[in-house]
């Protein structure tokens, strides 16, 4: 598929660029400091602040769209994923789920006691929250460094094929933002709407600070030209 051209609206001046650069590496820098030496307040309004720049949800989600995709993740984000997912399921959003798969990708099923293929984990999950096995599907994703970016494209591509032209995206609320300018680069001229929706996965301060990182990597290396 070839790649679009980011939806900016046109490149940023280069001093405006490196300015952005470095003020996000010295945020990174102070929130090292603050994780290692910072008092209570400080975190706390260090962690607001990087809320306000990383989340961008659309809520509530209303309207149908022709499929919901559960973005990957670890078991404890994912399974808070899913259950966002099945809520916008039985709300009426769509019907079919979607669902992030990569080859040999396992999980332990405690409910089992023994490790399975995260497919069927991810449709356990989903049938115990009331989805129909024939409403679930795995998308394959290529295996690469930026996750967020190889699901975005292939999406895109998978739904390019079925020409549906509308989908809701699940995922942790901090990374809405990065999702949000992932798919909307893919989708870019294809006249595709995209809601995203949060869920209620929490983040840690360190966790905050990595995807400020990679929302900059990705604004400027990954999602231009």
């Amino acid at each position: 598929m070839r790649r679009p051209k980011a939806t900016t609206g046109g490149q940023a001046p280069a001093g405006t660029t490196a300015r952005t650069w470095v003020l996000g590496l010295l945020l990174v820098a102070f929130g090292a400091a603050v994780l290692a030496w910072g008092a209570s307040p400080l975190k706390a309004g260090l962690r607001d602040a990087l809320r306000r720049e990383l989340v961008d949800m659309d809520s509530p989600i209303r309207g149908t769209a022709d499929v919901i995709y559960v973005l990957g993740g670890g078991v404890r984000s994912t399974r808070s994923h899913l259950k966002r997912a099945a809520a916008l399921y039985h709300q009426g959003v769509s019907k079919k789920i979607l669902y992030f798969h990569r080859d040999g990708d396992t999980v332990r099923d405690w409910g089992l006691g023994r490790v399975i293929s995260r497919d069927a984990w991810v449709v356990r999950q989903l049938v115990d929250l009331g989805v129909p096995v024939s409403d679930t599907e795995a998308v394959p994703v290529m295996e690469g460094f930026w996750g967020t970016y190889s699901e975005a494209e292939a999406v895109a591509l998978l739904l390019a094929k079925r020409n549906q032209k509308s989908l809701v995206l699940v995922t942790s609320p901090h990374h809405t933002k990065r999702v949000r300018q992932s798919f909307a680069y893919f989708f870019q001229g294809q006249g595709v709407s995209i809601l995203v929706g949060g869920s209620d996965d929490k983040a840690y301060l360190r966790e905050l600070l990595m995807e400020h990182v990679k929302l900059r990597v990705y604004s400027l290396f990954l999602l231009r030209g």
